[in-house]
């Protein structure tokens, strides 16, 4: 099965790095798709979701932000 994967063509929705990864700048996954004709639709929701979460954490304690999520 893995190699079937791998034969597979894929894409990212993105390839940014971060320099510098802390409480204040994490990285959160990117989204990877495979297929022969893959859905670009779904890359860019999810990356529309991953923008929305960033900002949410954005100059805020993780830990403080996910805690009252959890709590709602």
């Amino acid at each position: 099965m893995g190699d079937f994967i791998r034969s597979l063509p894929s894409c990212f929705g993105s390839d940014e790095d971060i320099a510098n990864y802390g409480p204040n700048n994490f990285e959160i996954p990117g989204f990877r798709v495979y297929g022969l004709h893959p859905d670009t639709h779904l890359v860019q929701t999810y990356e529309h979701e991953r923008e929305q979460i960033k900002q949410l954490y954005k100059d805020r304690n993780e830990v403080d932000v996910a805690l009252e999520w959890l709590t709602r």
